[in-house]
């Protein structure tokens, strides 16, 4: 019962997933920058906002303020079951590997639906989820997840043109939804173009062309209305932020360079950041697949094959999307900036390197199907790329030794550098000679898998430190900080930069510490920051607001007490002799009311981005409450459509089986 669980390919899946990402899945290391500066934060946010039996709209932790909800990331179901428990960092190490084991699922069962055999499927779902991608962007989550899910996505997309079948119409939905909800807008949009290429091409073929058109406006109709709540929440708040105010030259930003294809043969050598080597991010450059998949690349070209040349295609959209991520060295990505809808709405080009990577590697895996078409070639591709290969790195080794000869100082950096290039060249060159010999001895398909995996697995492993975890911070650490943070006893008595000081130093492991205090700050880390508190943030007016308390009044003839407070809720006490005006330290936004004494007040917009009420003399209870009721009627509709399709989905399961 156990070796046939254990040979299930979706257990093998989860156990490579497992030891490859091994130092989070047994907790000995720290998912490294904005994982640690914006995810698990925000996720602990939404984690606390359930707890207590709030919506995650309004976030005060960070900048005086913003709408939580705008972030699509706030509606991602996943995160609500886990955070419905309490969310830390420890449960983020469990989302990513959970995810990750998905994202392998997801691939395997794309690729078994292209009919490529179980092994096979394994092999390259391995290397799928093991990719430069995901071992460049593991700091973002966002783009995780968008590649957890189209595989999903287009596999069931692709069961539903064929079979026009229902459960195939909502697993279609409800996988659309998790992508939208969990994913960058980048990879949701140029998703959803695929499709209607995907339907269109299939439209003009299919024999029954009523029906695909009645059925797909359903799922068109199912999708629009799971989906709203996070629709409507970028909508509504999408011309108050600084990120909305795109152009041609900020949606280049971020691009994929023509020397960034290095990583192809060498990844290691992102670890050279000096000099100005890489133009860009080096989170944005690896498109690493394995040594192995470039030699059968090579010989694809080398000797075609009358089966395979009908998925050549395949490599002209690798090829597409390679081009349309280097969006500053080619034009294609600023004509779609300009001509096609939804397209000036993301930055990042490089993002296009995930499409260009998944298609490149389903077509490597039909060629690995049919290896024994190139058997008799491979050893010369082996001898031959051997040769050119190790030349390559060898330049690389030697550009790393001559910085360091030029220099006075030798950085351990720049040495450990050129002993991690060596160990990748030792690789390559102990993988081409087991090749070379045992070629002669055994059936290729019985060790080139098992080298295949190898190879993979110790790239991945020496990249790990570089882009993926920092092992100097354990998180164990972090935990412990984060319930230290809980003691921390938020009273208007402190003034803004008092309390930010107590966060920072109860949490010392990243940006957005205020969260875990739950104390208001005007520092922090996020993409989301409104046009008019940049304006406050610039001017000399911000000094005198942060050594103020949260709330104050503008002629100080007593303190305001803070009695109760929320996310989406503060509530004040306070005794003045005079007409006076209470400042509130939070951004204005037309969600937030105001009530003193039980009654509605006007609020005013004051200090460039800030709030302020008129209060008469005497005792004034002062509430403010943060709503945006369409977003929380399309929240209720959202999770009952959601809830809905996914009952509809186990009983025609049930129902397909019996």
């Amino acid at each position: 019962m156990i070796t046939k669980f254990l040979r299930h390919p979706y257990s093998i899946l989860s156990i490579f997933v497992i030891l490859t990402y091994w130092p989070i899945s047994f907790l000995l290391a720290t998912p490294k920058w904005d994982a640690l500066n914006i995810t698990i934060p925000w996720r602990h946010f939404i984690g606390y906002c359930l707890q207590n039996g709030e919506l995650p709209l309004w976030y005060p932790y960070q900048f005086l303020g913003f709408g939580q909800y705008i972030d699509n990331q706030s509606w991602y179901w996943p995160t609500w079951i886990l955070g419905a428990f309490g969310y830390t960092n420890l449960t983020f190490h469990l989302e990513f590997i959970l995810h990750l084991m998905i994202g392998s699922w997801g691939f395997y069962t794309l690729l078994r639906y292209l009919k490529i055999t179980s092994n096979t499927a394994i092999l390259y779902s391995c290397i799928y989820i093991a990719s430069g991608f995901y071992i460049g962007n593991a700091q973002h989550f966002g783009w995780i997840v968008s590649g957890i899910w189209i595989p999903i996505v287009l596999t069931q997309f692709l069961k539903y043109i064929k079979t026009l079948e229902w459960r195939y119409l909502i697993t279609t939905s409800l996988s659309l939804y998790l992508l939208i909800s969990g994913g960058y807008w980048g990879f949701t949009i140029t998703t959803y173009y695929i499709l209607i290429i995907i339907w269109t091409i299939n439209f003009i073929k299919h024999k029954d062309k009523k029906k695909l058109f009645s059925r797909s406006l359903i799922l068109i109709v199912l999708n629009i209305i799971s989906s709203g709540v996070v629709l409507i929440s970028i909508y509504d708040s999408i011309n108050l932020i600084h990120r909305s105010n795109t152009n041609l030259i900020s949606t280049t930003v971020g691009s994929f360079y023509p020397i960034d294809l290095l990583t192809l043969l060498n990844p290691i050598s992102t670890y050279n950041t000096s000099d100005n080597f890489w133009k860009g991010d080096i989170a944005l450059i690896n498109i690493y697949i394995g040594y192995i998949n470039v030699v059968l690349l090579i010989i694809s070209f080398w000797k075609p094959v009358r089966s395979i040349n009908k998925y050549k295609y395949l490599l002209g959209i690798s090829l597409f999307f390679l081009i349309l991520s280097m969006g500053e060295t080619f034009p294609l990505r600023k004509f779609f900036t300009e001509y096609i809808p939804l397209f000036d709405y993301f930055r990042f080009p490089s993002l296009f390197r995930y499409f260009a990577i998944s298609t490149l590697l389903i077509y490597l895996a039909v060629i690995y199907n049919n290896f024994e078409c190139y058997v008799h070639l491979f050893k010369k591709a082996i001898i031959m790329s051997s040769i050119t290969f190790t030349l390559a790195i060898f330049v690389l080794v030697a550009f790393n030794w001559g910085t360091i000869i030029k220099i006075e100082v030798i950085k351990p950096s720049q040495i450990s550098r050129s002993i991690l290039t060596i160990i990748q060249l030792s690789i390559f060159i102990i993988a081409n000679l087991s090749i070379i010999i045992l070629l002669k001895y055994y059936k290729p398909n019985s060790f080139v898998h098992y080298i295949f995996i190898a190879e993979i697995f110790i790239t991945s492993q020496l990249m790990l430190p570089h882009t993926v975890v920092d092992r100097g911070i354990s998180p164990l650490s972090i935990y412990d900080s984060i319930k230290l943070c809980d003691s921390v006893n938020n009273t208007n008595d402190k003034t803004l930069k008092e309390l930010n000081k107590i966060s920072h130093d109860l949490f010392k492991f990243g940006r957005n510490f205020s969260t875990y205090s739950k104390s208001v700050s005007y520092d922090g880390y996020t993409p989301y920051q409104y046009n008019e508190w940049l304006k406050l943030e610039e001017s000399p007016m911000l000094d005198s607001i942060i050594n103020r308390p949260l709330s104050y009044l503008e002629i100080s003839d007593s303190e305001v007490n803070l009695i109760q407070s929320s996310p989406n809720f503060y509530k004040f006490e306070v005794y003045t002799d005079t007409v006076n005006v209470v400042h509130f330290s939070q951004n204005y936004h037309p969600g937030w009311t105001c009530k003193i004494n039980n009654k509605l007040s006007k609020i005013k917009k004051d200090n460039i981005s800030l709030m302020s009420v008129e209060i008469e003399p005497g005792r004034n209870t002062i509430t403010f409450q943060f709503t945006r009721k369409i977003i929380s009627y399309s929240f209720i509709i959202s999770l009952i459509s959601f809830l809905i399709q996914g009952i509809l989905w186990i009983t025609l399961i049930n129902r397909c089986e019996k």
